[in-house]
This record gives C-alpha cells, sequence and structure tokens, in this order.
C-alpha cells in the first residue's frame, strides 16, 4: 500500500468514518494522484499535507466550505480540482504551489479570492471561476486563461475569453494594433456570429424536440452555404460592414435587436456550447468544468495568410488572435461573420416565437451532443504574451514558435508582467524592454522589407534542388545574420577570430577547450597584432550600445524601446530580430531563439537544424560573430556556448526534435543528500538518469554569490561535455539552469535559482558502499581480478582526463561508480568514474576564457578530500601553491590502497597527526602488517592469510601493491605518468580482459 500512486474514493451517503478514512490516505506517502469524488466531507484533515508528491487532486462533489492550509504543503501539486462544494473563501496560501498548472474552482459561492496572489503563479495556465458569487473586476495575468461565465454581473458575454493582462477583452482589443485579421477575428467571437448558436440551441428548447430537427436544421444549413458561396466579394464585404457598425434596415431592425437581447440572455448556454465543441483548441473535449488548452500545431500546407502593406513589402505575417495552422483566408471569415447575421434574422422571420423561447428556457448545461457543427472561429489568443512569457521563462523559442508582432524582451532577471505594468514600473535606468511591433515600429517595417528583398536576391532552387542541397536555409540564414549584424553597429572586426583559427591550428586533438583570449596569442611575437589587440581590446561596445539605448529611453520617457529604433545592439537584440525576420522569410527559416552563455557571459543566439544524411546538424548563427558558423558540438563551441537549456538525449527519431523540453524531476526518487546538492533517480522516457539538483534563495544572496552559482553549474557541464562519450567517465544527458520568482507574505518578489544536471546513472551506486559491504562481511580486500580491472578503468579515465590537461582532484572510491550486477556486451562490469565539479584545466590560471573556468577554484587552492591529498595540495592551503596533474596520481595510489585494505587512508589517526605526515613529512599512507609482510616476503602463510590461491593472483595484488608505492612518492616529479600506469594495467590479463 505505501507504493500506491493513485487512488480513487467515490461514496455518496456520508458515513462517520470518512475523516478517518482520510487520515489513513494521507499516509500514502506515494500518492501522486487522489480523487475523492461524492464522498460528502466536510473539511480535510490536516494529515494531507503529508502528501508532498501528489500531483493532482480533486475533491469534486463534497461539503467543503473551505480549504486548510495545509494545501501548500502540497509543493508538487499541478491539478487541483474543487468543484461542486460550498467553498466561501481561498486561502491565501494557494498562492505558493509553485508547481500548479489548473485549478478549478467553479459551482461553488465564492464572492472573492481574498487575498490571493495570482500574479506570484507563474505556472498556473487554467483557472475557472465559473458559478459563483463573485461580484469583482479581478486583474489576470496574461499567462492565465480565466472562464467567469456565470457570476451575475460579472459574467463575460458574448462569448468572449477573460484572457488578458489586464482583465477584460476590451482593454486587450485596445490595445491590440488594428490589423484587418485580428478585427475579423474579434468580430467572430460575437454570439450572433457563431454557427454553432444559430438554430438548434433554441430549437432543443422546443417542446418536443426530436433529433429529425437536428438533421433538418443540418441540410438546411447546407442549403444556406452554397447560396452563400454564390455572393459576389462586393457583396459580402458590405455585408460585414454593415454588421460592424450595426446599419441594418430599419424593417428587420425591430426583429434582429430582440433576437440579440435573447442571445444576450442566454450567454451562459453559449458559452458552454462552444466551449465543449469548439475543436479549433484543443481538438478533442473536456468535461464543462474545464478550461480548453490552446495548442499550436504544426502549420499546414494552404493554410498561409499574408497580409501585404501599403509599402508593397512581401513580408508574411501571422495575425497574433489565431491559432497556428487553423488560420482561415480574411474573405472567409468575413464570408461566415455577415452569413451568420444573415441567417439569425432569417430565422426570427420565420419563426417569430423562437426569440420568446430561447429567452425563457435556460439550461445551466444543455445537452449538445448533436450539435451539428463546431465553432469556425477560434477564440482569440494573446500570443504576443504567450511566447513573451514562454521565453522569459525557458529561455528558448523552438522553429514552430513564431514570433507575433507585439513579442517583447524584457529578459531573465525581471520577473515577467504585462507590457502596461512594465511600462508603469520600469524605470529609465532598468534594463530595458525590446518590443518588435511592425505596425507601432516604422523602422521595424522598413528592416523586414529590406531583409525580404535581400533574400528575394538569392537564387530560389527548385523543390527538387532543395531536397538535393538541404543548406539552402543556412546560406539564407548567414546572409540574415549579416544584415543583422549590419542593422547595430556591425560585427566583431578585432583579431579575434584570427586568434581563435590560429589556436586550432595548433590545438592538439586531445584538447577539449579553444583558447579565445590573449593567452592564446604567447607565442605570436608579432608587432602588429599586439597592437591590432591593444586598440580592440580598449574598445568598447557593450557601454555605447548602453548609452544608446538610454538616450533613446530618455527621448522616449519610456523603458519600453522598439527594436528598430536601436542604432547599436547586443546579443540578445540581434538574436531576437534575427528570430523575427527568419520567421517572416518567404519560405519561413527554421531557427531557434535560444539564451544561454557564452564562455562565461551571458548571451543569446540562434540555432539553424540542416538536414546531414539521415540525421540534423544544429548549426549555431551568432548575429555577434556572422561569417563564424560551427555545428553546435564542434570543440570550439560546445564547452562555449552553453544554453541555460540542454538535453542530448533524442526522445524522438522522426523528424528534428529541438533540444527544448526538459523533463520534470518532481517524481524523482532521492538517491543521496550532500551539503551542496541531492542526486535523484528518474526516468527520461526509457532512459534512466542520475540527476544532480542545487538550489540558491536569492533573499540573502548577493550577486557574486548568483553568479557563483551560475559558475558552478557551467564548469561540471563544461567538464562533462569535454569528457563525454568516454567508456570510463559518467555521461552527461543534459542540464537546466532556471529560475522561479516568489512572493511570500506581501513581501517583495525573490528568485529561487536551480540548477540541474543530468548523468548517467549506474545502478550498483559507489564503489565505497561496496567496499564498506565487504568489511561487514570480515573479508579482507576486493577480489583480485575485481580489483585489478576497477584500477585499470579508473586509470583508463584518468589518462582521458590527463591528456585533455584536466585535473580531478578528488579521486576516492566515493566518486568511483560500479555496477557488477550489468555487464557490457564483453561481460564486463560497468565502471565509471564521476563527481567532476571539483576538476579545472591545469592552464586556468593563465587564461580569461571558457579554460578559465570562473567559480572552480583554480590549480593553486586546496581542494579535495584531507585523507587523498598530495602533499603539494595541502601546501597550498596557507599560500598560493601551483600543482599539476601530479596530484591526480597521488589519489589514484590512495584509491588503490582502499581497494586493497578496505579502509580510507590513514585510517585511525587524528587529523593533526595526518596533516602532519602528508605535507611536513610527505609520507604514503600504511597498508596493512599482511599486505607488507607479502611484499617483503611472499610466504605460503602469507597468502593464506590474503586468501590468494593461484599464482596469478598473486602477481596481480604484487603489480598493485607496486603502483601504489610509486604513485605516492613525495616528490611528483617521480610518480609516474597516467599512461604508464594504464599500460601497465594492461600488461597483465584479467578474467574482465575486453582484449
Amino acid at each position: 500500500m505505501q507504493a500506491l500512486k493513485e487512488l480513487e474514493l467515490s461514496m455518496v451517503p456520508p458515513r462517520p468514518s470518512s475523516c478517518s478514512i482520510l487520515a489513513e490516505v494521507a499516509g500514502l506517502r506515494c500518492l501522486t494522484k487522489l480523487t475523492i469524488c461524492h464522498f460528502s466531507i466536510r473539511y480535510l484533515p490536516p494529515e494531507i499535507g503529508n502528501l508532498r508528491k501528489l500531483q493532482e487532486l480533486d475533491l469534486s462533489f463534497n461539503k467543503l466550505k473551505n480549504l486548510p492550509n495545509c494545501i501548500i504543503e502540497l509543493s508538487a501539486l499541478k491539478f487541483l480540482k474543487v468543484t461542486n462544494n460550498k467553498l466561501v473563501d481561498v486561502p491565501s496560501g494557494i498562492s505558493s504551489l509553485r508547481c500548479l498548472e489548473s485549478l478549478d474552482l467553479s459551482n461553488n459561492r465564492l464572492t472573492s479570492l481574498g487575498s490571493v496572489k495570482l500574479v506570484s503563479m507563474l505556472t498556473l495556465q487554467y483557472l475557472n471561476l465559473q458559478f459563483n458569487r463573485l461580484s469583482h473586476s479581478y486583474v489576470i495575468p496574461s499567462w492565465i486563461c480565466c472562464d467567469m461565465r456565470g457570476n451575475g454581473e460579472n459574467a463575460i458575454k458574448g462569448g468572449k475569453l477573460k484572457y488578458s493582462g489586464v482583465g477584460s477583452m476590451n482593454s486587450l482589443a485596445e490595445s491590440r494594433t488594428s490589423s484587418r485579421a485580428c478585427d475579423i477575428a474579434l468580430l467572430c467571437l460575437q454570439p450572433e456570429a457563431s454557427p454553432s448558436l444559430k438554430h438548434h440551441a433554441p430549437q432543443k428548447m422546443k417542446k418536443g424536440w426530436r433529433r429529425r430537427d437536428c438533421l433538418q436544421q443540418q441540410a438546411r444549413q447546407e442549403r444556406l452555404e452554397s447560396s452563400r458561396s454564390k455572393l459576389n466579394e462586393k457583396y459580402i464585404d458590405e455585408m460585414a460592414v454593415n454588421m460592424a457598425e450595426d446599419e441594418c434596415p430599419s424593417s428587420l431592425h425591430d426583429e434582429e435587436t430582440s433576437v440579440q437581447d435573447s442571445l444576450k440572455e442566454t450567454s451562459s448556454i453559449s458559452e458552454d456550447v462552444s466551449s465543449i465543441v469548439d475543436d479549433d483548441l484543443d481538438g478533442h473535449a473536456k468535461d464543462s468544468g474545464m478550461m480548453l488548452q490552446d495548442h499550436y500545431g504544426e502549420e499546414k500546407p494552404g493554410f498561409n495568410i499574408r497580409v501585404h502593406h501599403d509599402d508593397n513589402s512581401c513580408i508574411s505575417a501571422e495575425p497574433t488572435c489565431f491559432s497556428r495552422g487553423r488560420i482561415r483566408s480574411v474573405e472567409n471569415e468575413l464570408d461566415d461573420t455577415a452569413s451568420s447575421t444573415h441567417d439569425v434574422v432569417e430565422i426570427a422571420q420565420g419563426n417569430p416565437s423562437v426569440a420568446s423561447k430561447f429567452a425563457s428556457k435556460s439550461k445551466r448545461h444543455p445537452d449538445v451532443d448533436n450539435n451539428p457543427k463546431p465553432s469556425k472561429c477560434p477564440r482569440a489568443i494573446d500570443e504576443r504574451s504567450k511566447l513573451s512569457y514562454k521565453y522569459s521563462v525557458e529561455s528558448f523559442c523552438s522553429i514552430d514558435d513564431h514570433l507575433p508582432d507585439g513579442f517583447y524582451d524584457a529578459g531573465r532577471d525581471m520577473p515577467f508582467m504585462s507590457l502596461e505594468e512594465y511600462e508603469r514600473s520600469l524605470g529609465l535606468y532598468a534594463r530595458e524592454v525590446i518590443l518588435l511591433d511592425r505596425e507601432q515600429d516604422e523602422e521595424l517595417d522598413a528592416i523586414a522589407s529590406s531583409a525580404q528583398l535581400l533574400l528575394s536576391n538569392l537564387r530560389r532552387p527548385s523543390s527538387f534542388e532543395m531536397d538535393e542541397d538541404p543548406s539552402h536555409d543556412l546560406l539564407r540564414a548567414s546572409v540574415l545574420a549579416l544584415f543583422v549584424s549590419d542593422c547595430f553597429g556591425g560585427c566583431d572586426r578585432s583579431a579575434s577570430l584570427g586568434r581563435t583559427r590560429r589556436a586550432i591550428v595548433r590545438l592538439r586533438k586531445e584538447q577539449p577547450f579553444v583558447c579565445t583570449c590573449s593567452a592564446g596569442n604567447m607565442c605570436d611575437n608579432n608587432e602588429a597584432s599586439k597592437q591590432t589587440n591593444t586598440l580592440s581590446g580598449s574598445f568598447d561596445f557593450t557601454s555605447l550600445c548602453n548609452r544608446s539605448i538610454h538616450i533613446i529611453k530618455e527621448r522616449r520617457n519610456s523603458g519600453i524601446v522598439p527594436i528598430g529604433a536601436l542604432q547599436f545592439g547586443v546579443c540578445r537584440h540581434r538574436a531576437v530580430l534575427m528570430k523575427y525576420l527568419c520567421d517572416r522569410a518567404d519560405p519561413p527559416i527554421p531557427c531557434e531563439l535560444v539564451r544561454g552563455h557564452l564562455d562565461y557571459t551571458p548571451h543569446a543566439w540562434n540555432v539553424v537544424p540542416v538536414r546531414k544524411w539521415n540525421g540534423w546538424v544544429r548549426m549555431i548563427v551568432d548575429a555577434c560573430y556572422p561569417t563564424n558558423i560551427k555545428e553546435e558540438t564542434d570543440p570550439e563551441y560546445f564547452c562555449r556556448y552553453v544554453p541555460l537549456s540542454r538535453l542530448q538525449i533524442a526522445l524522438d527519431d522522426e523528424g528534428y526534435t529541438p533540444r527544448c523540453s526538459f523533463p520534470s524531476v518532481s517524481s524523482c526518487k532521492e538517491i543521496e543528500v550532500t551539503a551542496s546538492s541531492t542526486v535523484y533517480h528518474c526516468k527520461i522516457g526509457a532512459v534512466d538518469a542520475a540527476a544532480k539538483i542545487r538550489y540558491l534563495d536569492t533573499r540573502n544572496a548577493s550577486n557574486d554569490e548568483v553568479k557563483l552559482f551560475e559558475y558552478k553549474l557551467l564548469g561540471e557541464v563544461r567538464m562533462l561535455g569535454a569528457l563525454r562519450k568516454h567508456r570510463s567517465i559518467v555521461g552527461i544527458y543534459g542540464h537546466q539552469l532556471s529560475s522561479k520568482w516568489v512572493q511570500v507574505d506581501g513581501d517583495k518578489e525573490y528568485r529561487i535559482l536551480q540548477s540541474i544536471i543530468l548523468m548517467e546513472y549506474v545502478n550498483g551506486g559507489s564503489l565505497k558502499g561496496y567496499l564498506t559491504k565487504l568489511l561487514k562481511e570480515g573479508k579482507k580486500c576486493v577480489p583480485i581480478d575485481l580489483a585489478f580491472y576497477i584500477a585499470r578503468e579508473v586509470s583508463c579515465a584518468l589518462l582521458e582526463m590527463h591528456k585533455k590537461l584536466i585535473i580531478h582532484r578528488d579521486i576516492k572510491s566515493e566518486n568511483v561508480l560500479v555496477d557488477l550486477d550489468s555487464k557490457r556486451n564483453a561481460g564486463t562490469p560497468i565502471v565509471k568514474l564521476s563527481d567532476f565539479d571539483r576538476s579545472v584545466p591545469l592552464h586556468s590560471l593563465s587564461h580569461t576564457c571558457c579554460i578559465s573556468h570562473l567559480g572552480t577554484h583554480p590549480p593553486n587552492v586546496c581542494v579535495g578530500t584531507p585523507c587523498w591529498m598530495a602533499p603539494e595540495v595541502l601546501k597550498a592551503m596557507h599560500e598560493k601553491h601551483h600543482y599539476g596533474l601530479e596530484v591526480d596520481i597521488w589519489s589514484f595510489g590512495c584509491f588503490l590502497l582502499e581497494m586493497l585494505t578496505l579502509r580510507i587512508p590513514y585510517h585511525g589517526l587524528p587529523d593533526s597527526e595526518i596533516y602532519d605526515l602528508i605535507m611536513r613529512k610527505k609520507q604514503r599512507p600504511r597498508l596493512s602488517q599482511e599486505l607488507e609482510a607479502f611484499w617483503t616476503m611472499d610466504e605460503p602463510v602469507t597468502r593464506l592469510k590474503l586468501g590468494i590461491t593461484s599464482d596469478a593472483h598473486a602477481d596481480k595484488l604484487r603489480h598493485l601493491i607496486d603502483l601504489f608505492y610509486q604513485c605516492t612518492r613525495g616528490n611528483a616529479s617521480k610518480r609516474p605518468k597516467a599512461e604508464q600506469i594504464y599500460n601497465s594495467l594492461c600488461s597483465l590479463p584479467t578474467c574482465y580482459d575486453m582484449r
């Protein structure tokens, strides 16, 4: 029972034991879904707060008057449904549920929302407040779909959906652009224009209604559509204008007015019908108590709509009030709008009793199973706010996310708000909000037209040639990158690109990091090169951009800056404009918008996918360096361009899948907890992964601490990325750096930073646990063959690191993962070296680029675990003392001692004595008496004590002891190299030999 994850309780008659049953349910700590319907409960026991893994909670059809405060302890809750109860109040603490996505409070007795702060509920997407007693106007953030039908005077009439950053559709319509397509979409939302309500709702309320009446209406509807198709365009436009301006013939005015009034009185019916049969939003119907989720399907052929401006611009524009893939032509919208009004008037003329029947009868939940035709017009969707919010939170927009006019970027250092709120709260010295809107920005319109003209001059290949030459999109993207760079002050014309090229030529294959700083030019004594470097170093392009933007903000007296007004632009301006122009190219260029870090500086860039053979290659296009386009996996770029979120596991092999979606770790199993992080075991599709998670509360953290938190993630990700795909090193699957804005008890909003690293999961755990198990069983050492094989695999990982000039600095049994049950293809156990958060490049002190590894202590600071530290590392405890790769060799010797004795080095000695032995005397840890006796004189009695039964085992044990003594020499220069250790271990075969 303790492992139960889903539980449903349904009991219509009330019983005295209900509370005791619920208290027992609260003991099921693994529950993720709990349904308690028709249970007639009046209150929830406080033990419910113990269900910390609960994600879905349904309390419908009970007698709850209040939700207990313990509900806020359900930190993993995503879906909360409390419909058909007697709620009169909502606890304010519900705002602190950070994972809540859907909240359904319909059919209750709510008169207000109390002190619930919807602005702080950043993950909430759907809020259902139907059929309550709310009478106040509330500010609904733009990312929340809110349904408040059936709330008396505040009911939303006319089929409009309350989906706005300021709380009403009217204010939203006023702030929108006056594009023709959006105006038509708003007209389509009027009740008289809804095809689903033309005849069947009033007809079904007639006495003696039968299904055949519905069939007759269907046939009549088809005849009407056939006749409408014969109308000419001029007549349709005139009817649309007449309907919009209410210029109806006087003979029909009274009858049309009566029908419109009847429709308004039955707004609840119209909303229920449209919400159930509206396939344009969801593709499938849900229950009437839940809102329908907005999906943006892939764009289908033949459904492109282009709005041509007066300046003969050819840039295609998608209207912001339509969902992609479901856009119809403007003429069809006018056709439906005009003919709908005509049909309503015609019904009123043919059957005058319909209006009275329609007004007098009302059903709260009408039967709409036989509704003949769903609504053609989708609800108005504020796509600009939706995509702006997505980019603010996820720092990513995929190739399917076409940036609409009205898209804005405020960066990731501020909580997401509507433009109106930014306008009120943003000072001139705060970071600017960049706005893309051609309707309000003539410069952007000219830029888009110029970009389209530039691309049109390129030879457009035929469809056959495009299949043969998949790099055509990359060519067009590179031209746009140069164009964008020219719009914002040009690209980097210094000698950085030349330095990079020279560094690559001199680069050894094993080196994982490409130097881009002045340290890479140490061997270049050319005076001209030095002069160029000096001149380029004195020019600060970022300061020039900041001064230019401040002048624009002062002139406009606003912190919101149209992107077309910028003369100089940094990376985030360039990347957003690049994505905007790629979306409006003809045909569109597949382009992603990515935000992350370039070296150790926040940066934004674009990614263009290009088909290569049977797969896809992601090409990084950086408008700051438009002439240097490379694959994302290129050694120069993979460890330099690190996005805030990257998943390297291909979950779908069909088609191109952008690496954007990151799995939730809320349901993962906890493995290990340390002072700085927590490790979980989770599933990504069919792949097992270990997730290392860290948190930082920024309330009491300084800016340096926030940077250090980000740098620690970057450092470990770069290391794992540089050492990926090695058989003896744990692999990396992905990483994420995210932040959530939280507000508690009216205090100022603050961020909680979270870093996640997804790594390869090894089922057996660390070697330390296996050694402890053997010690409890009375063993003397690890079985010789296994110890020899583990030593060889760890030395292989050490060789890979040292070839790439990387110091691990913490080699010990606790950081070696083994799985003795799962075998490789060759039948060998799995051995992986892990924990690279202390690793550092050997020459990091000499660099300022990505090799420097900011946030990680350089190799002149005491870092590691004391009993495994080399003498030169301990010496750096009191003074800066540079050390090299030899410190890992000493630690490897101490690791061999662990396997030979099952105990840690210097076991049983006090810390002060250990410090004196290592630093002052440079004395190695001692082996056991049996091993020392075996080393000095190989006697049968000694072999018997150690459990050695063959000469082969004796040779291997002697070899391991010999390596221990060599690796733990006090003089670092006399210790063997990693390559020598590995070759010596490969000289003797083992039962696990892979050769």
